[in-house]
């Protein structure tokens, strides 16, 4: 016990104690004296609540109010005070967060301790009571708790290499967030920044596609920025922005088959011609259809414009082989795309005689026929003026028997003009005995031929008649 005049004690337990105080004098002599005192039991008071991680205590604020992030593990450990007897049976019932309400959290003991998270952001109230075995509580311990946002991460996007129009490219974006986050986000793609699609917002948030994967086209050239981003429950947006450049490719001419022959309509024909969807109906085709020969002049034989259209009817004039170069453009003439195509024009359908007059002359025409064409013509008509001055000479002849068979008889057919004069000067009888003795002697006899029936020509004398007169009637008889 105590040596004193005034004690001051506890109990242990509760109920009756009963309390014994003695006397002593300084001859020993001892008085005692006894109470009974009643305890009843004490309601658990004291209360206090922590709350740490791995660094250590989490302070409270001015407000008292902790202050967490989305699905932080914290640490909470709550203790209260009692009779020694008391403290064993404690009961501890916590409310950890008033927005789940059905979350309730005993333990039994002196100190209760768990781990807590909060998976969604705002202010949290927090609460404790403690009671012992008799049912006596200590009331409601509360505090609040400040629970902050974590914004979702997005990863950069990964570089693409230029594309062609029309070609197709698969993205993915990567996005992370907390564990409670994580199902909820809306992960979208906007493939056109500069316009609203959505009305909701701005220009730049559109969800074009949805998800993480976007597999896309674009069917113009130039360059095109892609938006990846992610919004969390509590619309928080994160985002990615990536460009890509799409290069124009030239159309790819394709052509049907080419079989024809010469002199007929050959259709040819590249419709099927393919390019990116924006730009097949922008396509200019242009056919050169003899790249050996330079038809616009400019001194590139394979470039010119015979013919323009995905579909054209040409005639091929003569029968070979032909080089044909197929040019197809579509906003940009300065990359065509070409295709060349050698074609086996085969031989016209036609007579003989049209055969015969294709070789002689047009752009079929052969220079050894026509050689040996001219070579004919000049055969024939020589053929024909000899023979048609063969013809003037016998009619000549015969005209000429004609004027001699007026003139001579048939006996002097033949005979020399000095026979012929003798024949016709013979006398037909013997002269006259002496007949000769009274004859005058007679001038010599005139051997010239006859004159024509114009008289002697012009400038012409007698004497010149005797002796050329001759070649000058041969000459006419040539000339007529």
């Amino acid at each position: 016990g105590y040596y004193t005049r005034i004690c001051t004690t506890t109990a242990p337990t509760e109920g009756w104690h009963t309390f014994q105080a003695v006397g002593v004098d300084d001859d020993s002599a001892m008085t005692m004296a006894s109470i009974d005192i009643r305890f009843t039991n004490i309601d658990p008071h004291g209360l206090s609540v922590t709350m740490t991680n791995d660094s250590g205590p989490l302070p409270l604020d001015v407000q008292q109010t902790w202050h967490v992030q989305e699905d932080q593990i914290v640490n909470l450990r709550g203790q209260a005070l009692d009779s020694i007897d008391d403290l064993d049976g404690l009961t501890h019932r916590w409310w950890p967060d008033d927005a789940q309400p059905n979350l309730i959290k005993t333990f039994d003991g002196r100190i209760s301790e768990f781990e807590m998270m909060w998976e969604t952001s705002g202010l949290h109230r927090m609460r404790l009571e403690v009671s012992d075995s008799e049912g006596a509580s200590s009331g409601t311990y509360e505090r609040w708790v400040s629970v902050a946002n974590v914004p979702p991460v997005v990863q950069p996007l990964e570089g693409v290499l230029p594309l062609a129009e029309g070609e197709e490219v698969r993205l993915v974006g990567n996005a992370t967030d907390t564990p409670s986050d994580y199902d909820s986000l809306v992960r979208c793609w906007d493939i056109d920044p500069g316009l609203d699609s959505n009305d909701i917002g701005g220009a730049d948030d559109d969800c074009d596609i949805i998800g993480d994967e976007l597999i896309w086209h674009w069917n113009t050239s130039g360059t095109h920025t892609v938006i990846y981003h992610v919004t969390d429950d509590d619309g928080v947006r994160v985002s990615q922005i990536l460009a890509i450049d799409v290069l124009n490719i030239p159309p790819i001419v394709r052509t049907k088959e080419i079989s024809c022959l010469a002199l007929e309509t050959c259709i040819l024909d590249a419709t099927a011609t393919i390019d990116s969807l924006n730009d097949l109906d922008q396509i200019t085709v242009v056919w050169d259809l003899d790249t050996s020969v330079d038809s616009n002049g400019d001194g590139i034989k394979d470039n010119d414009a015979d013919e323009v259209g995905k579909r054209i009817e040409h005639t091929f004039t003569k029968q070979g082989s032909y080089t044909i170069r197929v040019m197809a453009w579509d906003e940009n003439p300065e990359r065509p795309g070409t295709r060349v195509i050698n074609v086996e024009i085969g031989a016209p359908e036609r007579t003989l005689v049209e055969d015969l007059g294709a070789a002689l002359a047009g752009d079929e025409a052969n220079p050894v026929a026509q050689l040996s064409l001219l070579a004919f013509v000049l055969i024939l008509l020589a053929m024909m003026t000899r023979r048609r001055r063969s013809g003037r000479h016998q009619r000549a002849i015969e005209r000429l028997d004609r004027q001699q068979n007026a003139i001579f008889s048939d006996e002097e057919v033949g005979l020399m003009p000095h026979e012929i004069s003798a024949r016709r000067n013979r006398p037909q009888d013997p002269p006259v005995e002496r007949a000769f003795d009274s004859a005058v002697a007679v001038g010599p006899v005139s051997t010239a031929p006859p004159l024509p029936e114009s008289g002697l020509p012009d400038g012409w004398t007698m004497e010149q008649w005797e002796h050329y007169g001759q070649q000058w009637l041969d000459s006419q008889v040539d000339n007529s």
